[in-house]
């Protein structure tokens, strides 16, 4: 019998109850949580960047403080996923 392959649904439902996991038993925070966090750090790093090229910030520094902004917790989700591994 041919092995079927795992559905999208199926495989982000394993990543987060994975990461959840790892969240709980190493910083006591809940999937929700971190993601709330997340979502507010990346909307302030965009947000941070526009205002500071608005009052006449180097873009090329605005748009490097919103990458990192942006980019930061999606590396530390990475980081403390495959942590667990």
């Amino acid at each position: 019998m041919a092995s079927r392959k795992p559905t999208l649904q199926h495989e982000l439902a394993q990543y987060n109850d994975s990461l959840d996991a790892c969240l709980r038993s190493r910083y006591g925070m809940t999937l929700k949580l971190f993601k709330l966090v997340k979502a507010i750090t990346q909307l302030v790093g965009a947000g941070a960047g526009v205002y500071a090229m608005s009052l006449g910030a180097p873009p090329l520094a605005a748009l490097a403080m919103m990458t990192v902004m942006i980019a930061g917790p999606e590396g530390l989700e990475f980081l403390i996923e495959r942590g667990s591994a």
